[in-house]
């Protein structure tokens, strides 16, 4: 697991290590990791499998298909390249469950540990150095001349964008909770290693959930609240009320906060942007929505150009899928997740991290659908690997 490690340190570093318009760095380390990893493994063991890899390899499989049909129809010259790129990127990257489940195989309860603490290092890492950011820089305008949005008093850390930030710190904040309640529930404080590891736990907790505040996210608190619940109900309903009242307590002591909340009731400019490219993309996927426009080739379309959307995506990733793969490739993602569910809902009612994954499966999912309405998030490089973790 050494080299998954490596990986979440390049997800730390974050756009500060970008290679140019390539990508990121995790980018370019997932290859090397997944080669070292077939290198290294038992050659005399069959290659890992779960109903969940199937499911992967059939939606991959399909979008390939469903882009080579699409390719004639790219009118942008080194569209059909880009288009391919941006396929084997994501291919690339749910690769990475070959090397978890056989991992996971091996020693199910150290790799489950391990995946909790690359969450719980990663989270309170890159909340610590959004805190250095919104200090050394708070406003983060003179960056719009390299295609950053302008934003201002929003903690953004090494990510740059306060919206996807918001969204994984909401999906940790939900799993390090999990593991805090199944640890309370199940009455392990019966030594003080216990209590100090639990002590750090929540330090870790409450500054993984302040760094939330500060992005101002509405897309990552509507998720985060959405999470929170799922998480006390299953495993402590009394917790849900000790939550929200902290929550609260947290809202009225930060004006600025009450006004985006606010913002979002009243629906002002930029929950209107937001709606309007609902409502484009929708007209776009009426065009063709059984199969869609090919996976990825948004850019290399010219289909209603509007400043409103990304590069390579819409306000929504399950309306991007849909527009790109059409109403099956958005099918069999959504089979995907429905399959994670069934799996994980059996491990709610069993005890330790079993338990924890279980819970955080679950509530994880309900809060990346949720944040995923408003940013592309489950598509984002960054998150995707660990929405990974969704998927054992």
């Amino acid at each position: 697991m050494f080299g998954y490690w490596v990986l979440i340190v390049s997800v730390i570093t974050g756009q500060i290590t970008r290679i140019g318009d390539f990508g990121v760095l995790t980018d370019f380390l997932i290859p090397i990791y997944l080669g070292f990893w077939w290198l290294t493994r038992d050659k005399h063991k069959p290659l890992p499998y779960s109903s969940n890899i199937i499911l992967v390899v059939i939606w991959l499989l399909y979008l390939l298909g469903n882009l080579f049909i699409n390719l004639n129809f790219i009118p942008a010259t080194g569209g059909e390249i880009g288009s391919i790129l941006y396929w084997v990127r994501l291919a690339a990257y749910m690769s990475l469950l070959l090397p978890l489940i056989d991992y996971r195989s091996q020693n199910p309860e150290k790799v489950d540990n391990q995946l909790w603490y690359m969450v719980f290092v990663s989270s309170v890492t890159l909340s610590v150095l959004g805190f250095v950011q919104l200090i050394l820089f708070p406003d983060f305008s003179f960056m719009a001349q390299y295609g950053w949005d302008p934003h201002q008093g929003r903690l953004l850390s090494t990510w740059y964008d306060p919206n996807f930030l918001g969204g994984f710190l909401g999906l940790a904040a939900v799993i390090i909770l999990s593991r805090i309640l199944v640890f309370l529930r199940e009455n392990k404080l019966w030594n003080n290693k216990n209590i100090i590891l639990l002590s750090s736990w929540i330090i870790g907790l409450g500054i993984v959930v302040g760094a939330l505040m500060l992005t101002y996210s509405r897309s990552a608190l509507l998720s985060f609240l959405i999470g929170v619940t799922i998480v006390t109900i299953l495993i402590s309903r009394q917790t849900f009320i000790l939550v929200m009242i902290i929550l609260s307590l947290i809202v009225i002591s930060n004006p600025r906060l009450q006004n985006r909340i606010q913002g979002a009731i009243q629906v002002d400019v930029t929950a209107s942007l937001r709606i309007q490219s609902w409502l484009e993309t929708l007209d776009d996927i009426d065009k063709n929505p059984i199969w869609g426009i090919g996976y990825n080739t948004i850019k290399y379309q010219t289909i209603v150009p509007s400043e409103l959307n990304s590069a390579s995506g819409r306000d929504s990733s399950l309306l991007t899928l849909w527009l790109t793969g059409g109403i099956i490739g958005l099918g069999l993602f959504i089979l995907i997740i429905i399959n994670s569910l069934l799996i994980s809902w059996q491990k709610v009612s069993k005890s330790g991290l079993e338990r924890v994954w279980g819970v955080s499966i679950i509530a994880g999912w309900a809060l990346i659908l949720v944040h995923s309405m408003f940013v592309n998030s489950i598509f984002f490089p960054h998150i995707l690997i660990f929405i990974l973790f969704l998927l054992l």
